[in-house]
């Protein structure tokens, strides 16, 4: 059964021409006709369309970022759940308590409305489920650490569980004590048991081979470590002290050290070629490469991937750059370390004149 089985007016250009149709308009949401299925398989593609339909934190689920994320289940060409709908929703939030005794199902977030109410309209809605943690004691959903849960996986840990009283007003001489099920932890101490992941900018800090390419980055003057300590995420080739050493070597007399960088064209130049080390909007291990994998830098030129002997990046030059110690993990991205500093069109041509 469609629209256009009883509303042949449907198939006209002129849209809604059919005047049965558009009384509907007003009871009946657009999305109702214009969505009929979800993660709908594109008829352009070869490729799965899926959607996710449920998430398990019981299960956690290693990606190739090293993220941990909680098992998703995936879904496609899905048919609607169709509700009356007046803009409104009635929610549990974290820390309410649930009716008991405790349903199977708790409805998180549920549209409200019916057919009674001149404010609703026929929505289409795709519902999803998840194992949500609750504190059986008190009947209260409980919020998960995401930061402990992302990069341990640990369900139990990763739950902000607050202490229960089990014995209350145990009378002494000098107090009150009261017995709860929980040792109760400090910032400090929760600090030392989850230490924070650092950022890209901390981490080159704290590996001694790449002590050049932080005095890179500062040297440019282009705001780059403000930048690549925000959220990202990015992905960083970070070439290596020998790497830097390198090229001053390559540049000639002129360039005996980065500090040699200093006309304001010179920290162009160099904030140039450290953002052709940075892919933008995504932390891409070396296990998701491909061959011949294009990588688009955030200066604007392209890298590409090469597989076989190793992980290397091709530059615009002609000698490949060896990735040597691959997926280190930072709170905004991922670092790999190189063997080359990578060479846009213009480093190219300064080294090869003649070219």
């Amino acid at each position: 059964m469609s629209c256009t089985d009883c509303h042949s007016g449907k198939d006209t250009t002129g849209g809604h021409s059919n005047r049965t149709i558009g009384r509907h308009v007003a009871r009946v949401a657009c999305q109702t006709c214009h969505i009929p299925i979800f993660a709908k398989n594109a008829d352009n593609t070869i490729a799965t369309e899926e959607t996710e339909i449920h998430r398990d934190w019981q299960q956690p689920h290693p990606t190739a970022s090293g993220v941990i994320h909680p098992k998703p289940t995936m879904a496609g060409n899905l048919y609607p759940t169709y509700k009356w709908w007046n803009g409104t929703s009635s929610s549990y939030l974290l820390y309410d308590r649930v009716a008991s005794p405790i349903p199977t199902t708790i409805p998180t977030s549920a549209p409200n409305g019916s057919v009674n109410n001149d404010g609703s309209k026929l929505y289409p809605f795709k519902y999803k489920t998840a194992f949500q943690p609750l504190n059986s004691s008190t009947n209260e959903l409980i919020a998960l650490d995401t930061s402990v849960y992302f990069s341990t996986g640990n369900f139990v840990d990763a739950t902000e569980t607050n202490a229960a009283v089990t014995t209350a007003d145990v009378k002494a001489s000098n107090g009150v004590v009261h017995i709860i099920n929980k040792v109760l932890l400090p910032q400090e101490v929760l600090d030392i048991l989850n230490p924070p992941v650092p950022n890209i900018v901390e981490t080159a800090q704290s590996v001694e081979d790449l002590s050049l390419l932080v005095a890179a980055l500062i040297q440019a003057d282009a705001g780059l470590v403000g930048v690549l300590s925000g959220d990202g995420p990015f992905t960083v080739f970070a070439p290596s002290n020998a790497a830097f050493a390198a090229l001053l070597d390559a540049l000639g007399n002129d360039y005996n050290s980065l500090a040699d960088f200093d006309t304001d064209e010179e920290k162009a130049l160099l904030a140039r070629v450290l953002t052709y080390h940075v892919v933008a909007g995504a932390a891409v291990a070396s296990t998701d490469l491909t061959n011949h994998q294009e990588l688009m830098t955030v200066q604007g030129e392209s890298l590409f991937a090469i597989l076989g002997h190793g992980v290397q990046i091709r530059d615009k030059s002609a000698v490949d750059a060896n990735v040597t110690t691959a997926d280190v993990m930072a709170s905004n991205g991922i670092v790999h370390i190189v063997d080359k500093v990578l060479q846009t069109q213009e480093i190219v041509d300064i080294l090869n004149p003649s070219h």
